[in-house]
């Protein structure tokens, strides 16, 4: 996914590289400076909507410590990094909601590794169909569709 402050700001550098040198009129080009103006001051206004990213680690942190159980008792290391980021994740919600999503999901991304490489096939499939899951709850969200 492209931020939109990101695309945004390689329109601009489109419009610049391929439209200006195409322009003859002086009229053409100062519109089209205005424009590039215009497209620089929505770039640094732009800011997204936290609410689909908060649900997403609210629900995601909610299940890691079952994640992290699950592992511990297979002994496995990543336990330790499932709860390392489910703490970032927490620390972060209150006020940087798009942050605790990114460290929520990189709590699942350690377990989903973790249940591939360390758990037995039952236990594996349990915790990969709750993270596919949560998954497709933040896609279904990121896509506005819920």
């Amino acid at each position: 996914m492209i931020a939109p402050d990101r695309a945004l700001r390689d329109v601009r550098a489109s419009l610049r590289a391929v439209v200006m040198p195409e322009l003859e009129s002086d009229r053409a080009r100062a519109v089209l400076g205005a424009t590039l103006g215009i497209l620089d001051e929505l770039a640094a206004r732009v800011t997204l909507d936290g609410a689909p990213a908060r649900q997403t680690a609210i629900e995601t942190i909610a299940a890691l410590p079952g994640w992290e159980r699950q592992l511990a008792a297979a002994g496995s290391a990543a336990a330790e990094r499932v709860a390392g980021a489910r703490e970032a994740a927490e620390a972060a919600l209150p006020a940087e909601p798009l942050r605790a999503r990114d460290e929520a999901l990189a709590a699942a991304a350690a377990a989903t590794t973790a249940a591939w490489e360390e758990l037995s096939e039952a236990d594996r499939e349990q915790l990969l169909n709750e993270i596919r899951g949560l998954t497709r709850a933040d896609i279904e969200r990121q896509k506005g569709k819920r």
